[in-house]
């Protein structure tokens, strides 16, 4: 039972891993890449010509990965969400035994998933970057 606990918390806290833990848990991966791409990932960037350990150390592992089909041929894209709330009022009908029924404004809390950021690979390395703009 401590094993899983264990195994659990180590999961919970590789999602939640900065890229200072991810480069700390894989020192290998981090210094066999390029100095420019070693600076992005310290700071959690991507950039085209990465490979996925590079992107996997700046952003950790993506959510979805799709495959994408075209006449030029197949690839791959790592999709990156956030989750955003939303908090509407919303009049309830409450009813009531003393005195017949009432309403109350109540608060209701929504979540939906945004995809933030889409990276496509070719051969291997990040050959397009999609990135949500407000």
């Amino acid at each position: 039972m401590k094993t899983i606990l264990i195994l659990i918390f180590l999961g919970l806290l590789a999602a939640c891993a900065t890229p200072e833990r991810r480069i700390r848990a894989n020192p290998e991966a981090f210094a066999a890449l390029p100095e420019e791409q070693q600076t992005l990932v310290r700071e959690g960037k991507v950039d085209l010509g990465m490979n996925p350990d590079a992107v996997r150390l700046a952003l950790g592992a993506p959510h979805r990965i799709y495959t994408r089909r075209t006449e030029a041929g197949e690839t791959t894209v790592w999709s990156y969400v956030r989750s955003e709330r939303r908090t509407d009022s919303q009049w309830v009908h409450v009813p009531c035994r003393a005195r017949g029924s009432h309403s109350v404004l109540i608060d209701v809390d929504t979540y939906r998933e945004v995809e933030t950021l889409r990276l496509e690979f070719a051969d291997q390395i990040v050959t397009a970057i999609e990135s949500m703009s407000r």
